[in-house]
């Protein structure tokens, strides 16, 4: 397994507005041929740099939709451990959070995406905060944004 306290940060300004999240994840492979996602969260997680509050559901819902289609672009299997997310209110959503914690898997699994697929991916997440601070959770498989529910 991979430290814990090691964050992946990722982060952009597009047209005036900013792109930000942070993951600390754990990889180790999986011997029985299966993805497996393990939702470690600490006890407290931030939500807001600055001020301590409960992660949201949909960033959540984010970090597992990045990681089950970082899954199909690879042929091995891994145990990702999510440790922490982190985020700012304003420049931060689940679809930034799925893209952020996609890279930090890749990352330490050594996979590099064909730069077309970055672009493409990245055309999806800035897409993700035209709408005034409404949750959107990303379908990395067919390219499309859904508005959250509870």
């Amino acid at each position: 397994m991979t430290n814990i306290n090691q964050f992946y940060k990722w982060g952009m300004q597009k047209n005036g507005k900013g792109y930000i999240a942070r993951v600390a994840i754990s990889v180790e492979v999986n011997s029985q041929c299966e993805n497996k996602i393990i939702e470690n969260y600490s006890e407290i997680s931030t939500y807001d740099l600055d001020n301590i509050r409960e992660l949201p559901e949909a960033w959540k819902i984010g970090a597992r939709h990045g990681l089950e289609f970082a899954f199909t672009l690879i042929d091995t299997f891994w145990t990702v451990h999510i440790h922490k997310i982190e985020g700012l209110y304003i420049e931060t959503n689940a679809t930034i959070v799925a893209y952020t914690i996609l890279r930090a898997f890749l990352e330490k699994i050594d996979f590099t995406l064909e730069p077309r697929k970055l672009e493409e991916l990245e055309t999806l997440v800035f897409s993700s905060r035209n709408e005034s601070y409404k949750e959107v959770v990303p379908n990395f498989f067919n390219m499309t944004l859904k508005a959250y529910e509870k």
